[in-house]
């Protein structure tokens, strides 16, 4: 088992454990607990809790999607730039050379000439890191970073409609409206009181469920990926 789908295991499960105690906690707070040892709590702390859980989930695609991309780079260092595919030497080139920062023309050159000497194999490569292609992960960015280093993502249909089709609320699907509420959550535009009291236990799992059968899939595309060497040029291509 590599380590994002270790990640997405232990993740998952924090997770499932996080939703049981909104659960029980929902329970006692309207007297339905029966003989579970909770008290009657207030709906403030549920409510807090319940901000917490959006966070979390999100939390699980950006854990997950970091180390798959780190396991990338680490299973292609192995082998020269000429025997990468166009896709990953690519990104290696534009991480490498960072024209995106303002850099002196000698520095330019610099990166420029660094990047010759390690794509003619004269030199180690010093590093190799792919950039996501936008902000925080959707399934367009997931798409958009797959696509670009030549790694199929294989979805399956149901899963695919139910992350990334079927509206959740605010005209948003589960992966978008995690991340939405992510972003205002952590900038404080939505206070941790407010941002999720409306959601029930069961519309929490409504969430839950897609996003992480979703990044099952996507754990299932990377392993065959790195399996198959998906990021070298095959012997018929290089020849």
């Amino acid at each position: 088992m590599r380590d994002f789908e270790f990640i997405l295991e232990e993740r998952a499960d924090e997770v499932q454990t996080h939703l049981d105690f909104i659960r029980s906690l929902e329970a006692a707070a309207t007297g339905r607990s029966e003989g579970g040892g909770m008290l009657r709590v207030d709906a403030e702390p549920i409510n807090i809790l319940k901000s917490g859980f959006l966070v979390h989930l999100y939390n699980v695609v950006e854990a997950v999607m970091t180390k798959a991309l780190e396991e990338v780079e680490i299973a292609a260092k192995v082998y020269p730039p000429r025997k990468w595919r166009d896709g990953l030497l690519k990104e290696w080139a534009k991480a490498r050379l960072n024209l995106k920062r303002d850099i002196t023309a000698g520095q330019a050159e610099e990166r420029v000439f660094d990047l010759l000497q390690e794509a003619a194999g004269r030199r180690v490569v010093d590093r190799l890191r792919i950039e996501r292609k936008g902000g925080n992960w959707s399934h367009e960015e997931v798409q958009r970073i797959t696509s670009a280093i030549s790694c199929p993502l294989d979805i399956n249909a149901a899963v695919e409609t139910a992350a990334c089709v079927q509206i959740f609320e605010d005209d948003l699907v589960p992966l978008k409206y995690i991340r939405a509420k992510r972003n205002r959550l952590a900038h404080g535009e939505e206070s941790f009181v407010d941002g999720a009291r409306h959601l029930t236990s069961d519309r929490l799992e409504a969430l839950r469920a897609p996003v992480i059968d979703y990044m099952r899939e996507v754990v299932a595309s990377f392993n065959s990926y790195l399996d198959g060497e998906g990021f070298l040029i095959t012997e018929q291509a290089a020849s």
